[in-house]
């Protein structure tokens, strides 16, 4: 799931909830798979260990802080090489 959230940290410089929105069809794409892994994290179907509910909330409640602390760091990053290098990234 952390690189399904990378991808919304990038598509912008600004903060991720704001606008552009991502379009809806990545934004379904991402948040599907997303949710395919976590069911088939969560279940194993025989192809891998289930790893059960509880492991998998912690996950992505996990990875979800590492996006919002990613979004900090990028804003830093950013508004850094903007003010003091003065170039333009992303």
């Amino acid at each position: 799931m952390a690189g399904h959230w990378t991808i919304f940290n990038t598509r912008t410089a600004d903060w991720f909830f704001k606008k552009p929105w991502p379009s809806k069809t990545l934004l379904i794409a991402l948040l599907g798979t997303a949710f395919l892994g976590l069911i088939l994290g969560v279940y194993g179907f025989g192809l891998i260990t289930p790893i059960g509910w509880k492991w998998g909330i912690f996950l992505f409640v996990y990875t979800v802080v590492w996006f919002v602390f990613n979004d900090f760091v990028k804003r830093a990053v950013v508004k850094y090489y903007r003010k003091k290098e003065g170039i333009s990234v992303i």
